[in-house]
């Protein structure tokens, strides 16, 4: 079983991404490919000191359109589209301001017998942060159809990808294993010490018991 975790970070983001690279590390170091894309980063940063992790691809992006923090959000999309037609078997978006706290492999089988794993908090019925793709015919059906209706909007705003994600959902026949709640099997946006995910959404990421833990995980 290939497995690739991804995410995207523009230079705010980058000490976040490597927190969160650094975070599936120390609970896995064989078994899970880590794809970072970093939009516009300075020439050396946290990633560019890493020499000996043939599972960590690095890849840099080059952007210099408008809103930036918007572009790098809304580029999961595509890069789903690119990353499945590797032979990855699972492909996993995390938002940069993720750590992970236990080991994966039980949220890994989770995804095993679906074709799309995500969760759901608070007013929205789909949420964007976190979502597994299996790469089957019905994942990769159903990337091509979110990609094809976020790309038909003429105007891009904040909550473009989430409400193309509830669409390219209700359109397509694919197999959900939703995970509901702010503090659920999984995803936690409570930082209580039994989660798998802690999720920094928004102001949360400055939270003392966040930071501690990330300073932690970046010293490893």
């Amino acid at each position: 079983m290939k497995i690739c975790i991804f995410t995207v970070a523009n230079r705010p983001y980058v000490n976040f991404a490597y927190a969160l690279y650094k975070s599936i590390r120390q609970f896995h170091t064989k078994d899970v490919y880590f794809e970072c894309f970093l939009v516009n980063p300075k020439k050396k940063n946290k990633f560019s000191k890493i020499k000996n992790d043939d599972k960590l691809i690095v890849n840099k992006v080059k952007y210099n359109g408008g809103n930036e923090k918007l572009f790098s959000c809304h580029l999961r999309i595509s890069l789903y589209k690119k990353l499945l037609e590797k032979d990855y078997n699972l492909v996993y978006w995390f938002d940069a301001d993720s750590l992970i706290r236990k080991n994966l492999r039980k949220y890994f089988k989770s995804l095993y017998n679906y074709d799309l794993i995500l969760w759901a908090a608070g007013k929205s019925k789909y949420k964007s942060s976190m979502i597994g793709i299996n790469n089957n015919v019905n994942g990769k059906k159903f990337i091509n159809s979110w990609d094809e209706i976020y790309n038909f909007q003429k105007k891009k705003i904040w909550q473009s990808d989430q409400k193309t994600l509830k669409e390219s959902i209700e359109k397509n026949k694919i197999k959900i294993n939703l995970l509901k709640g702010t503090k659920n099997k999984f995803f936690d946006l409570q930082f209580t010490n039994k989660s798998f995910i802690w999720i920094g959404k928004g102001n949360r990421k400055n939270s003392k018991k966040y930071r501690n833990y990330m300073n932690i995980v970046m010293k490893l």
